[in-house]
């Protein structure tokens, strides 16, 4: 079983709870992820997500860049467990009719974004490998 760990997105994915959506633009286009997680930086623990979905809306209702993310955050935040499955989170996932989901560790510190990309990437990957036995190719 491979867990949510081995595939959770870690770089570039976060900024702290001071951060602005000006902040989390500028992040989101130097990353190749759909989301960034903020993040108290005192306890680790992640308080929101910022995502393409909501960069869409702040536009098209020409909120203020210089504003702080957390004021704007009106959605609940979803977290698994990063020992979970992968295949938990992908239900999670499509239960939620979300994109990504916030991988915390057992002290629900932030651990990474586990992505559909990254999850459906993995299950493709896995999908096409076989395992054969040498008796199986020697005739």
């Amino acid at each position: 079983m491979v867990f949510v760990e081995n595939v959770l997105a870690t770089n570039n994915v976060s900024l702290s709870k001071d951060a602005t959506i000006n902040d989390a633009v500028n992040l989101l286009g130097k990353s190749s992820e759909e989301a960034v997680a903020i993040v108290d930086t005192q306890n680790q623990n992640p308080i929101c997500v910022f995502t393409e979905r909501d960069l869409v809306k702040v536009l098209t209702n020409k909120v203020d860049l210089n504003k702080k993310i957390v004021d704007i955050s009106s959605r609940s935040l979803i977290t698994i467990n990063h020992n979970r499955s992968v295949e938990y989170a992908l239900s999670v996932l499509t239960d939620n009719n979300i994109r990504g989901v916030v991988a915390v560790d057992n002290d629900y510190r932030f651990v990474g974004i586990a992505s559909q990309k990254h999850i459906v990437k993995y299950i493709e990957e896995e999908s096409f490998k076989t395992n054969l036995l040498v008796s199986n190719i020697i005739s």
